[in-house]
């Protein structure tokens, strides 16, 4: 009995410490305008980087076929861009910014 609780016990510790390792922005999470230009400095970036959100949601390939589907896993779902079907709204984005200054990796953050 003592084996079990400590193997539930391990388990727990083991998804929380996954969870909190790498579930992490390596960059800045960026929602807006203004947070982008807060985090970046960048004006021109930042235009760049807004335009790109719908393939940052393409991307990420999270595609229900109707929005009960979605609505089951995510709080708030949006119709998928291109394509007939549905996807969860990011609340914000994951922008990481290369040595170049250039953007080299962006994904959607969502809210369940």
């Amino acid at each position: 009995m003592r084996a079990v609780v400590f193997i539930i016990i391990a388990g727990v510790a083991g998804l929380i410490g996954y969870m909190a390792l790498f579930n992490r922005c390596e960059g800045s999470q960026v929602a807006t305008m203004a947070d982008c230009e807060r985090a970046f400095a960048n004006a021109g970036f930042c235009r760049r980087v807004l335009s790109r959100f719908d393939e940052a949601i393409a991307v990420a390939g999270n595609v229900y076929k109707t929005h009960a589907d979605c609505s089951a896993t995510y709080r708030n779902c949006i119709e998928y861009p291109g394509v007939h079907g549905w996807t969860p709204k990011p609340v914000s984005f994951c922008v990481v910014r290369d040595s170049a200054g250039d953007l080299r990796k962006m994904t959607p953050i969502y809210d369940r």
